[in-house]
């Protein structure tokens, strides 16, 4: 990566549309505009998006979508339309290659462009940032993004959010220093709650306060994250714009309406995850790995876990030494046969029931090979 110094750094856009799938529903729904919208399950589930409408009752995304309802009764409530956001999302996706060929989609909402050189065609980044945000709302019909520029990824992903919605943050290589140094941690992507309580327990609550240690340190306390960790404190991501990457797992899942402890209905439920699955690994010609995850959550709930009450989260099985065929019934056979405890140990479903206040079944997890 070029010396921040450099004369000529890279300039990296990201892109974040604005509360997107709540826009999208007041797009196609007029009468909702003004009006608080969550994107969620009817009942159990998480809160994918919420207006902003909703946030200012302080909903937010991942939230449970029962203290979304406490919150903000006289919210719409929305199932959502995936396919409409995807729809949605690929128009955008091609509307900046229209800019550059370097486009890394982040995820459904979000993309990183890598801008250097585009000075030459569209202006500077003064410039060109608008007549990005403008092609934006014209394929998508009238949707805005906000957009952080920056020399380097990361950076370029904290600059979006600081003026949003529909907002600019330029991040100019002069300014990174001072910008970093007085962030809080917490901005840092990757910084999560569990970190964040270890680093303030070494007196670190800003960037500056964490540079006063070395990447040895780091890593004997954080582990590998450790250097990357330093290396983010001094702006350092060498990391380029990748246009695609290859899938590395493939799953599926279900939110219940209601906790169950029924093992035939979970066997059923299995099935046609494990068809779901297999269906994409053929259709792909992929082979694979099978690994089982008891649970995802938040770092509380995975670290209320660790701390007994599972003794272990994932286990690995290579299905090619079972002579799987990646039919459903074969997966599923499978993982039962290597994992019975899932099905037999009910003082560990109790323990769930009792940790998580929702229960997701995302118990099989296919790794592409």
């Amino acid at each position: 990566m070029r010396s921040l110094s450099d004369p000529f750094p890279r300039i990296i856009l990201h892109l974040d549309m604005d509360a997107f799938f709540a826009s999208v529903e007041q797009m196609d729904h007029p009468e909702w505009r003004g009006k608080p919208v969550i994107i969620g399950g009817e009942t159990r589930g998480v809160v994918s998006t919420a207006s902003y409408e909703a946030r200012r009752f302080g909903v937010h995304s991942a939230m449970p979508m029962t203290t979304a309802r406490r919150l903000c009764p006289q919210a719409i409530f929305v199932r959502g339309n995936r396919r409409r956001y995807v729809e949605i999302s690929g128009r955008i996706m091609a509307a900046l290659q229209d800019f550059s060929p370097l486009v890394e989609p982040a995820s459904i909402d979000e993309a990183y462009l890598d801008a250097t050189g585009l000075e030459r065609l569209f202006g500077p980044v003064e410039q060109l940032i608008p007549a990005i945000k403008a092609r934006v709302r014209e394929v998508t019909g009238g949707l805005t993004c906000s957009v952080g520029a920056a020399p380097v990824k990361f950076l370029a992903k904290i600059c979006s959010d600081i003026n949003k919605p529909d907002g600019i943050y330029i991040l100019r290589p002069d300014d990174v220093d001072s910008f970093l140094g007085g962030l809080d941690v917490r901005r840092l992507p990757g910084v999560g709650r569990r970190m964040v309580a270890e680093l303030e327990a070494l007196g670190i609550r800003r960037v500056e306060q964490l540079r006063r240690y070395g990447p040895e340190l780091l890593e004997q306390r954080f582990g590998k994250w450790g250097r990357e960790l330093h290396a983010r404190a001094r702006g350092i991501d060498p990391r380029p714009v990748v246009p695609e990457h290859e899938a590395k797992s493939e799953s599926a899942e279900t939110t219940f309406a209601r906790d169950t402890r029924d093992r035939e209905f979970l066997k059923t439920m299995l099935l046609g995850h494990a068809e779901r699955v297999g269906a994409s690994l053929r259709r792909h010609g992929l082979r694979t790995r099978l690994r089982r995850k008891l649970c995802e959550g938040s770092s509380e709930i995975i670290d209320s876990l660790r701390q007994g009450h599972v003794s272990y989260i994932i286990n690995t099985i290579d299905l090619d030494q079972h002579n799987t065929r990646f039919d459903g019934y074969e997966i599923r056979r499978t993982a039962v046969e290597n994992n019975v405890t899932l099905f037999t140990s009910l003082e560990t479903v109790k323990v769930l029931l009792d940790v998580l206040e929702e229960i997701t079944l995302s118990v099989w997890t296919i790794d592409a090979k």
